[in-house]
């Protein structure tokens, strides 16, 4: 229910005509009077309004306000529809979920949209258009608003209290983890070290098994960054191979051994 018995509008290019229709004077810039109903359906005007379930008393856009009072002929605040939806029998949300879900496996032959290709090019198309990249992770604006975002929240460490090895290791496996899909797409399975056929342990999901396969520098970070050796070339697939735990492992103090990177 709105609580307002007068409401003050600001005559614009756009409402001009719609006050001018109903008998108002008026005159761009100019503030007058209204009456709630008489605001046009579209207007961002703030109204005083009370929820018409529980009473609670709040302020909304006055467009806002009719897109919730039109569906129920009444208006209900958040709170209210939240728990009007939560109360919902399960069995009623299910059969909604599963009536999408059949709508767009008939429709597309997929479960999901996003599983089709169309969607998928006019998402990059959208992401190009608005970033400047195939993704928004690649705009480096992007990266550095998420990587500020983890230092506030203590999931990384600034940059500036990292020893030069650790930047080292950090750009390091930077390249590592974007050659590691080639590398397992043109990996023949076979154990770099003792050419042991491994393939079937990337089913291993126990990273301490010894058996766990994992990615090796051929070329140590530790070596690579004592011998200054450009980072990019250590995380580089050229110096990356997949071996088994216990051989990366086996290496002990004479080369590091690097963080595990999952199959």
């Amino acid at each position: 229910m709105i609580l307002d018995k007068e409401v003050e509008v600001t005559i614009i290019n756009h409402n001009f005509e719609h006050y001018k229709n109903l008998g108002y004077n008026v005159k761009c810039r100019q503030k007058i009077m209204v009456k709630p109903e008489e605001l046009s359906s579209g207007s961002h005007c703030i109204i005083n309004c009370s929820c018409d379930d529980c009473g609670n008393e709040t302020n909304i856009r006055y467009q806002d306000y009719l897109k919730i009072f039109n569906k129920n002929d009444k208006y209900s605040c958040q709170k209210c529809k939240h728990e009007k939806f939560g109360n919902l029998n399960s069995t009623i949300k299910d059969i909604m979920k599963n009536n999408r879900l059949s709508a767009i496996k008939e429709k597309y032959g997929v479960d999901n949209v996003f599983q089709l290709e169309f969607v998928k090019d006019k998402m990059k198309e959208t992401f190009v258009e608005k970033y400047g990249f195939d993704s928004p992770k690649k705009n480096p604006d992007v990266q550095e608003k998420l990587k500020q975002d983890r230092i506030r929240n203590g999931t990384q460490i600034s940059d500036e209290l990292l020893s030069d090895f650790q930047k080292y290791k950090k750009i390091v496996h930077y390249y590592t983890r974007k050659d590691k899909k080639n590398l397992y797409d043109n990996w023949n399975g076979l154990d770099y070290y003792d050419s042991e056929l491994i393939i079937e342990n990337k089913n291993i999901f126990n990273f301490n098994d010894e058996k766990y396969s994992t990615i090796d520098h051929k070329i140590s970070i530790k070596k690579g960054f004592e011998n200054n050796i450009d980072p990019i070339i250590i995380g580089s697939i050229s110096n990356l191979c997949v071996t088994k735990r216990c051989n990366n492992s086996s290496k002990g103090s004479l080369y590091e051994t690097p963080r595990r990177l999952k199959n």
